[in-house]
């Protein structure tokens, strides 16, 4: 036998050897830690066989009334609602609280997994054994798309539901980084990686941690927590399957939430770091219309421990409009009053143009209605979204065009959309005003791209007195010769010596003609737009083009043109021209445009990942030999703006990832990613050459 094979054969003999060591070791310590846990906790209820399958359940309150099912969370067991079925606001009801199918002191069906339909079916069963016929379901965390798929199962047997802290929509990962390193290194070795005690006790703490935020851990529940969450690798296995079983068929199972009739009340806490309430509870609020939200102030993840009094009256409002038939069948269509349903593009393009001007507060606004830029609109037609698609991410421009109060709800629409397409987003230019609509969101990676300069053109004058330089360039540029002047954009479209300075200013960029939210604006593109024109002798030399910003009572200076021989101060003179003549108008607000990766507003997020940081430090150390960013940050400096806004990359990821960052490069690109990169890299090595002819000559 070949010396490197019988090498190979007996370390792999040992590596399986040591595996199945391993295993047994800590299956026996974990055997014995169940069997001390079951000896300090012992069972608290009663179990039923269904299907083979032992149930543990507790059972409380009145067996004449209305009853009440309480299920537990994917990490918890039937304790989560002692305290709900404590006191006597509930005396009346039939309380039954089960260890859910593979947790706590209930089994599985050996052999089957841990999915949503099978546990399902066997409480169904089990509540029939029962002899309960109809029900009030109530559903913590995860429980909550199980009582959602329940309902929808058994429409007849539900009475009315209750959710709390619900995730019940797919997202763009798993909830949670275990979870979504288990989708890639498969349920079997997560299982053995959670047996081993110190990632168990790990992961339990920070779990009940960020649960029960902002309230603290009660002691006798860590202990209780501890000893009975997760002791067997059953009971693992359990956890790990259903959440990555659910994770699959969410999106399914979300699109069929509308044809629930029973009456739903839907509770959340407002520092929920678990489960983000804009993306689940909020979304399944819009989605079934006769549904009630409950928003408790100061309130986490973990309401069944922390806030039961608030569960019990919710519960008791649910069979009160039971009894009422508040909740009688509607007649709704998850599509039916949809907006962009048979609109032709031009219909759909004027009402984003109607939105803009209604709503309109981010600079880049205006810039949603420039070509190739596509538009997803609000279900009722009231708020819309700009984007590029690439790399199975969607590039939207600044945020959403809608009512400042709507901000978070139609962030989450547009990024539960995205989902269903197998999408992630990115904000690209969000605002501060975004982030603070998204503020109790954990689940957007923010990076700083740049700052924009803003003015109040009412202060304009003030500057130039105090900014004796900036005068110097304008005289300058008035002796040569220079006159500007505010053209009509029907004269300005038919102009061609304006076409030629275009034409000049576009041959002489370094880069490739970028796109998306600077993309060259043609002369036939000037409706709504404001153009100021520079002359000499009667001969355009430049021009700027101002487009508005509707809700700030201002303007974007999205484009100023230099034809090639134009004098220094060309620039600088119809800068000054725009500001005195929006400061007549009574304009509120201009701004310059996006830096991109000035620091002048670092402060305002921190790059959180060490790859991403470096990768801005090499951006900025090397981008000029792509774009003189520098000078442009220089240039709009000299104006002395009146602030400078922080503009973001906004993605909902709970990091930045390689991915978006093409993405967003692609949005730019003018054509396929690659071939835009080689052409830029071409250009990088031209513009090397020249300073290295320019440092040569200086020599000589």
């Amino acid at each position: 036998m070949d010396a490197n094979l019988l090498s190979n054969f007996i370390m792999y003999l040992l590596l399986t050897t040591g595996q199945v060591l391993l295993g047994a070791v800590l299956y026996r310590r974990a055997v014995f830690s169940s069997r001390r846990a079951e000896a300090v906790y012992p069972p608290l209820g009663s179990f039923i066989t269904v299907e083979g399958c032992r149930l543990h359940y507790v059972r409380a309150g009145s067996s004449g009334g209305a009853s009440v099912v309480l299920l537990h969370g994917s990490d918890g067991f039937l304790q989560d609602f002692e305290q709900l079925m404590d006191g006597p606001s509930l005396e009346e009801f039939d309380l039954i609280a089960f260890d859910r199918p593979g947790h706590g002191y209930s089994m599985l069906i050996p052999g089957q997994p841990a999915t949503m339909a099978l546990q399902a079916h066997l409480i169904h069963s089990a509540l029939q054994q029962l002899g309960i016929s109809q029900s009030i379901l109530v559903g913590h965390s995860w429980s909550a798309a199980l009582c959602l798929f329940y309902a929808l199962e058994y429409p007849q047997e539900t009475v009315g539901i209750v959710l709390l802290s619900p995730w019940i929509y797919r997202t763009a990962n798993p909830p949670s980084p275990l979870l979504h390193a288990a989708r890639w290194i498969g349920s079997h070795l997560s299982i053995i990686f959670l047996t081993l005690p110190l990632v168990k006790r790990l992961l339990l703490k920070r779990s009940l941690k960020q649960a029960f935020y902002p309230a603290a851990i009660p002691d006798d529940y860590e202990r209780k927590a501890n000893a009975l969450w997760l002791r067997t690798p059953e009971q693992i296995a359990a956890f790990v399957q259903e959440n990555l079983d659910a994770w699959e068929h969410l999106e399914k199972l979300s699109k069929r939430y509308a044809e629930i009739t029973a009456p739903l009340e839907i509770i959340i806490g407002d520092s929920d770091r678990t489960v983000d309430a804009q993306y689940h509870a909020h979304a399944l609020h819009r989605a079934i219309p006769h549904s009630k939200l409950q928003i408790i102030p100061q309130a986490g993840h973990e309401l069944p421990q922390t806030f039961p009094m608030v569960v019990q009256s919710a519960i008791i409002r649910c069979k009160e409009q039971a009894d009422s038939g508040l909740a009688e069948p509607l007649a709704y269509s998850q599509h039916s009053n949809n907006f962009s349903l048979e609109k032709t593009e031009e219909t759909l393009r004027r009402r984003a143009r109607e939105l803009v001007f209604q709503h309109g507060w981010n600079a880049t606004a205006y810039q949603i209605l420039n070509p190739d830029i596509q538009h997803w609109f609000s279900y009722d037609g009231t708020a819309v979204v700009g984007y590029a698609s690439h790399f199975r991410t969607r590039v939207a421009a600044g945020a959403p065009i809608c009512e400042e109060s709507r901000l978070a709800e139609v962030v989450c629409d547009f990024e539960q959309d995205a989902m269903r397409y197998g999408e992630r987003v990115c904000w690209f230019a969000a605002t501060s005003r975004m982030q603070k609509a998204l503020v109790n969101s954990t689940f957007h990676a923010a990076l700083v791209i740049g700052a924009q300069p803003a003015w109040n053109p009412g202060h304009w004058l003030d500057i130039l007195h105090k900014n004796a330089s900036l005068r110097a360039q304008l005289n300058r540029a008035k002796h040569k010769g220079v006159v500007v002047t505010e053209w009509p954009a029907e004269h300005a479209s038919e102009n061609q010596g304006l076409q030629r300075c275009l034409d000049e200013w576009l041959e002489h960029h370094i880069l490739p003609t970028l796109h998306f939210l600077t993309e060259p604006v043609t002369l036939d593109r000037l409706i709504d737009r404001r153009i100021f024109v520079a002359e000499v002798n009667s001969q355009p030399v430049g021009f700027l083009i101002a487009t508005p910003v509707p809700s700030r009572n201002g303007w974007l200076v999205e484009q100023i043109v230099r034809a090639h021989g134009a004098v220094n101060g060309t620039a600088e003179l119809m800068v000054d021209a725009v500001m005195r003549a929006l400061a007549l108008d009574g304009c509120e607000y201009i701004t310059l445009g996006l830096v991109p990766l000035s620091q002048r507003e670092r402060r305002a997020a921190k790059t959180p990942t060490l790859w991403l940081r470096m990768a801005m430090k090499w951006a900025r150390l090397h981008g000029r030999r792509f774009y003189n960013f520098e000078g442009l940050d220089s240039f709009k400096a000299k104006f002395k703006p009146d602030s400078w806004e922080p503009l973001f990359a906004m993605s909902n990821e709970p990091r930045m990832s390689i991915r978006t960052l093409m993405a967003i490069m692609a949005a730019f690109s003018d054509g396929p990613l690659l071939w835009t990169f080689a052409r830029a890299m071409a250009a990088a090595a031209r513009q090397e050459a020249i300073w290295l002819w320019q440092r040569v000559k200086a020599i000589k």
